[in-house]
């Protein structure tokens, strides 16, 4: 991905830790959290962006269809991706393929989760596992 991360631009995004999030964790007592099965992965490229990603193999030229692990800028975007899904939910929070739901009780949490999974199932390009 040497020449790929030379044309690439990159979103320069903080990407938040373990320590962002807990002054918004203060309080909650119910957790659940997702992992977004195979990361990067889980976002399609742009067909115009497929090019770049082209690579050599003993069968001919191949390229990626989805985001790459070796991409320059694949955190900033997945991390920006999530975030964007996720907007509108206060309970429910990223840190690169993980989402951690949070509430004060069972029953708002229930209807987060609802509706995280949602959001995701809407996106019909995510696929969170429970861990």
């Amino acid at each position: 991905m040497r020449v790929a991360n030379k044309a690439i631009k990159r979103e320069r995004r903080i990407t938040p830790t373990i320590d962002d999030l807990i002054n918004d964790l203060n309080g909650a007592t119910v957790f659940s959290k997702l992992d977004l099965n195979q990361g990067y992965h889980q976002l399609e490229l742009a067909p115009e962006s497929r090019y770049i990603t082209t690579f050599s193999t003993h069968k001919g030229l191949r390229r990626y269809t989805r985001l790459p692990f070796g991409v320059s800028s694949a955190a900033e975007v997945f991390q920006a991706t999530i975030q964007q899904i996720l907007e509108g939910i206060p309970e429910a929070r990223n840190i690169s393929d993980d989402i951690i739901i949070y509430d004060g009780d069972q029953e708002s949490h229930n209807h987060a989760v609802e509706a995280v999974l949602q959001r995701l199932h809407a996106r019909n390009e995510l696929n969170p596992q429970p861990d």
